[in-house]
């Protein structure tokens, strides 16, 4: 979209700023942009991965722990985080065992 504002004109760019982030330990943490979530499947009774776009066809795969039993509840819950435009940021910080969706209890993996 172009603004042109008197004599000077200029090129506005809309991306969505929202972003993931994973904090799997002082040492292991990544932040990605909501945007790229690709999908988000059932692992075991007490796992679930999210799969972001990645470039040069390396995606990104994080694997978080959940309340046993609680697998659907968390996958619908951050599927509607992630279309809802109220939360900038999604906050899953193992360190600190704060996480933006309830019934998630850790982070098990991050990989590329």
């Amino acid at each position: 979209m172009e603004k042109v504002f008197g004599p000077f004109s200029f090129v506005v760019y809309l991306q969505d700023m929202r972003h993931f982030i994973f904090i799997k330990s002082s040492t292991e943490a990544i932040s990605v942009p909501v945007s790229t979530l690709k999908l988000i499947t059932y692992t075991s009774a007490t796992t679930i991965t999210l799969s972001f776009e990645g470039t040069v066809n390396q995606d990104l795969h994080v694997i978080l722990t959940v309340t046993s039993g609680k697998t659907a509840n968390v996958i619908e819950a951050i599927t509607n985080q992630a279309m809802s435009q109220r939360m900038s940021l999604l906050k899953y910080d193992a360190v600190n065992s704060k996480y933006s969706t309830s019934n998630v209890t850790g982070i098990t993996t991050i990989s590329i």
